[in-house]
């Protein structure tokens, strides 16, 4: 097998892990579909600027297509790789917070509930008001800024 064909078969291997079609992956790539289908079976090689559009569109390294350093595909090694690109996939798709988000704890909510009662107790709705309109405008301002996760830990 050339070279070009091997990263023909390298990109159709990894745009079948990622669950894409052959257009799918030529829209995200900005290449058109007729060379991709020419590069994924051998017909014409890949160009260096088609090796990058592909690579960054299916998210792995220029060289993970080229196959730079050598792969050894068949064996244990090669099992051991495609079992690893379903929890790479995995893991490339869950959201994790941002490092340094402390969620609050049971005991800060329950003193500011608290207190948000005892104002309410004391006939004093207006603070009430106030304090719950400062945390529903909080609550909108992370649910609109597209920031789900902070939403959950404050709230």
């Amino acid at each position: 097998m050339r070279d070009q064909e091997r990263v023909g078969a390298r990109i159709a291997t990894l745009r079948k892990a990622r669950g894409l079609t052959q257009r799918q992956l030529a829209e995200r790539a900005s290449v058109s579909y007729s060379l991709l289908t020419k590069v994924e079976s051998g017909a014409t090689g890949a160009t260096p600027a088609l090796i990058g559009a592909v690579a960054r569109a299916l998210r792995v390294d220029v060289p993970r297509l080229t196959g730079q350093p050598y792969e050894e595909s068949r064996g244990q090694a090669g099992r051991l790789r495609e079992s690893v690109e379903a929890i790479r996939r995995s893991i490339d798709t869950y959201d994790l917070p941002p490092e340094g988000i402390v969620p609050r704890t049971y005991a800060m909510l329950a003193t500011d509930v608290r207190r948000i009662s005892d104002m309410g107790q004391s006939a004093l709705f207006a603070q009430a008001d106030r304090t719950i309109a400062l945390w529903l405008g909080f609550a909108w301002w992370l649910a609109s800024a597209g920031l789900p996760h902070l939403y959950a830990s404050v709230f």
